[in-house]
Formats: structure tokens, C-alpha cells, sequence
């Protein structure tokens, strides 16, 4: 229980360790101390997070341009219907 109390003030201490290593990873400190560890597990969370929110995004900007296609189909065959009216 002490340890996921601890990992959440070293999330917030090593906020700056973890963005330097992800800029040059040859600097990475070393990986079997706890907060070393803490720093990596973060770097991958953020990391799987902007994956999520680009495949999330990615997702419905396609949805959204089949319902722009669907819709111009629509409205054509809507002003084509008017002529045989």
C-alpha cells in the first residue's frame, strides 16, 4: 500500500527524468531502482495514452466522413427525386 502512495509523488518528481529519456535514452538512469521503475511504467502509460487518443481520434474523423459521404448521396438523390416529381 506504501508503494502506490509513494508512485504517485514520484510520477510527479520524475515528470522531468521522464521527458529527458525520452529525448536521449542513452541517459536513462538506472532501471532497478523504484522510482527508476516508476519513471518507465509512467513513460509507458503516457505513451499508451497518446496512442489511445490518436487511434480514438483517428476513428471518428473516418465515421464522420462516411456520414458527409452518406449525406451528399442523400441530398443528390433527394434533388434528382425532385425532377420526377
Amino acid at each position: 500500500m506504501a508503494k502506490l502512495k509513494l508512485e504517485g509523488s514520484w510520477r510527479e518528481e520524475l515528470k522531468p527524468v521522464a521527458a529527458a529519456q525520452s529525448r536521449d535514452p542513452g541517459r536513462a538512469g538506472p532501471a532497478g531502482e523504484p522510482n527508476g521503475q516508476t519513471s518507465l511504467r509512467w513513460g509507458g502509460d503516457e505513451a499508451e495514452s497518446r496512442r489511445l487518443l490518436y487511434q480514438q481520434t483517428h476513428h471518428y474523423f473516418r465515421w464522420a466522413f462516411v456520414a458527409v459521404v452518406a449525406a451528399v448521396i442523400v441530398a443528390f438523390i433527394a434533388f434528382g427525386l425532385t425532377f420526377l416529381h
